[in-house]
């Protein structure tokens, strides 16, 4: 009888030693899968850090793309443009100031020479009158 205690005494202690063992093995996978979600969440958690820094980075890329390559350029040939059609109407003045001032000058030149002639056919009529009448 005491061999027989004895052997249920060391079964259960035994089946107590399996069962503690178990709810080790048990406690362990359970703290490990616990870990294992925990850098699955904070892998996450980095990703979706990284992927929201990419898109501002993305965003900020795009922006300084559009003001780089499209913008500058863009107000340039506006500037360029704007430019060159004040030169246009500039030159355009100058080229009518030329055509009806060189017309005027010449209208002005030919008075100036009919006054001029004028002026030296009446000197000459004088001039013979007084040798005449001298």
């Amino acid at each position: 009888a005491e061999k027989l205690e004895k052997l249920r005494h060391e079964q259960e202690l035994h089946r107590s030693e399996a069962e503690r063992l178990k709810k080790e093995v048990a406690e362990r996978k359970h703290l490990e899968r616990v870990a294992e979600l925990k850098k699955k969440k904070e892998r996450e958690k980095r990703e979706a850090e990284l992927k929201q820094k990419l898109d501002v980075a993305d965003a900020h890329y795009r922006k300084r793309l559009v003001r780089c390559k499209v913008w500058f350029p863009w107000r340039h040939l506006v500037e360029t443009s704007k430019q060159q059609v004040e030169d246009a109407a500039k030159h355009h003045g100058i080229i009518l100031l030329r055509t009806y001032f060189s017309h005027w000058l010449e209208v002005v030149r030919n008075t100036w020479k009919q006054k001029d002639n004028t002026a030296d056919d009446f000197h000459s009529t004088v001039l013979l009158r007084r040798c005449f009448k001298a």
